[in-house]
């Protein structure tokens, strides 16, 4: 059975003793009633910030704290929302009354104590906190299974990024975690550069795809050992375009991300870049930061064409391309996180 909670106040313990003594023997409810006694309302006050409660059924001459002052401190701490507060007042105190209703009083009981009247009005108020809760406790439960909900498709999301990232590696035997390491590197930035959660989790999520144009290059281009002619060059470059193709128009921001870095991940900070030739803040910010996460490891690992360079040519190179190929305020933060960026690489490499 649902437990209904009630706060009884009132500086006199022969009140409180009646109203005790009514809920339990004479107001009929399907409800199991928990009741709490307070003399005194700072007590009531603090047992309030503590607990969760119901009902409050509170006399309005206190000498400590009157009702409407009480009332008034609960607003405050937010602790007044979803509880019922009842007055206790004399017959004809109708300013009192209004004072109280107006900040935010639920009721009125009046003295001296009429059980006719006591009795239906506690069974209603107590029907509509049973209510209260019942919804409140839907709603929490509902934002529970939304939550899990959310995180089932995060789930997914990241695992289908994994899988089409794979795609990429099965066919370029270079590449090993390279992507693994790129999504760390990027994230890495963006949550340096002060960005916010939500968008340091999508481009952690989407950056790993960011060559997954290259399913569309010729193998004969993809695999080759040695250095690629102009003309070979230029379709390899097309990676960025076919990327982009693959990925846009699916409406889903993981994806539309994917899709803007994989088109811009080649432009440079001067405009010397690929496919369109971008300039400095025309490039969209998660390609820019892409853009350096790539070039560091590509830089650091081992390629069919070039052996790794040493971590710290890698690190002089990215900071004297600040400004020409890569944006110098990101490159700037990407240099500050020296010691997580080997801590990275060293985890993540190639066995």
């Amino acid at each position: 059975m649902l437990p209904i909670r009630l706060v009884l106040i009132d500086d006199q313990e022969f009140h409180l003793s009646l109203m005790n003594h009514i809920l339990l023997r004479e107001v009929q409810t399907e409800y199991t009633l928990k009741i709490f006694k307070f003399t005194n309302p700072l007590m009531a006050l603090e047992f309030l910030r503590k607990n969760e409660v119901d009902i409050v059924i509170s006399d309005y001459y206190m000498i400590e704290l009157k009702a409407d002052e009480f009332i008034k401190v609960l607003k405050r701490e937010n602790i007044l929302k979803d509880l019922l507060f009842v007055v206790v007042t004399a017959f004809d105190e109708r300013e009192v009354m209004k004072r109280c209703l107006e900040v935010g009083a639920t009721d009125f009981i009046r003295k001296p104590l009429d059980k006719f009247e006591f009795i239906p009005k506690l069974r209603n108020l107590i029907n509509l906190a049973a209510h209260i809760r019942f919804q409140k406790d839907q709603m929490a439960f509902l934002s529970h299974e939304i939550d899990k909900a959310v995180e089932t498709i995060k789930r997914r999301e990241k695992e289908i990024v994994h899988r089409l990232s794979m795609a990429v590696e099965c066919r370029d035997t270079d590449t090993g975690n390279h992507v693994l390491r790129v999504a760390e590197y990027s994230k890495l930035i963006a949550q340096n550069a002060g960005f916010d959660r939500k968008f340091t989790e999508l481009i952690h999520l989407a950056s790993p795809l960011h060559d997954i144009g290259k399913v569309a290059v010729p193998d004969r281009i993809l695999l080759k050992t040695g250095k690629l002619t102009p003309e070979e060059m230029e379709i390899m470059k097309k990676h960025t375009i076919y990327g982009y193709r693959i990925l846009v128009g699916s409406g889903i921001k993981l994806l539309d991300m994917a899709a803007e870095i994989a088109l811009y991940h080649h432009e440079k900070w001067n405009g010397k870049g690929y496919p369109e030739g971008l300039k400095g803040e025309e490039i969209p910010v998660a390609a820019r930061i892409v853009a350096i996460a790539d070039g560091f490891d590509a830089l650091t690992t081992r390629r069919s064409y070039k052996e790794p360079w040493s971590l710290e040519k890698a690190f002089t190179l990215i900071g004297n391309e600040a400004g020409k190929h890569y944006d110098p305020e990101l490159v700037s933060i990407f240099l500050k996180q020296k010691e997580e960026i080997i801590e990275i690489y060293r985890k993540m490499q190639e066995k």
